[in-house]
C-alpha cells in the first residue's frame, strides 16, 4: 500500500472561499472534492465526496455521508484503493493532463514572453495553478 499525503483545502473561486466545500490534493495536485450538499440541522446534512482525475474511475470513487469526518474517511479508503490500482502509465497520463490544463490556464492569464525568464515564469505559474494559489499570487 502506498503512503498518501493528502491535504484538504477550502475551495476557492477567484478570491472567494466557498463554505463547506473542500478540494483534496495529493502532492499539490487536485485529486478530489468534499462538499456539503445541503445546509440545515446536522441530522439532515449530506456530504458528497469523490475523486476527480482525468481518468475513468469506478463507481465506488464517489459517495455521500452524513458528516464531514465520515466523508474524509470514505474518500481516503476509495482513494487508496484507486491509486494503488493505477499503472505507472495511468499516473503519467493524469499528470500530463493536469500539467497541460495548467499550461492552458497560464496562457490565457499571462501575456506572451520569451527566453529563460518565460520558462521560469511558466514553471512557477504551473506550480501556482496546481497548488491552488494562483488567485493569491496576483
Amino acid at each position: 500500500m502506498t503512503k498518501h499525503h493528502l491535504t484538504l483545502r477550502p475551495n476557492l473561486i477567484g478570491n472567494t472561499k466557498l463554505q463547506d466545500d473542500y478540494i483534496i490534493r495529493r502532492d499539490l495536485r487536485p485529486v478530489g472534492r468534499i462538499h456539503l450538499l445541503n445546509e440545515g440541522v446536522a441530522a439532515d446534512q449530506v456530504w458528497e465526496w469523490g475523486t476527480n482525475l482525468p481518468l475513468a474511475t469506478p463507481w465506488w470513487c464517489i459517495g455521500r455521508t452524513p458528516s464531514l469526518e465520515e466523508a474524509k474517511i470514505a474518500f481516503l479508503e476509495a482513494w487508496t484503493r484507486l491509486y494503488d490500482g493505477l499503472e505507472p502509465e495511468q499516473i503519467a497520463h493524469w499528470h500530463a493532463q493536469q500539467d497541460a490544463a495548467a499550461e492552458r490556464a497560464i496562457k490565457l492569464r499571462d501575456r506572451p514572453q520569451s527566453g529563460d525568464a518565460a520558462q521560469g515564469q511558466r514553471e512557477a505559474s504551473i506550480k501556482q495553478v496546481l497548488d491552488g494559489s494562483e488567485s493569491q499570487a496576483k
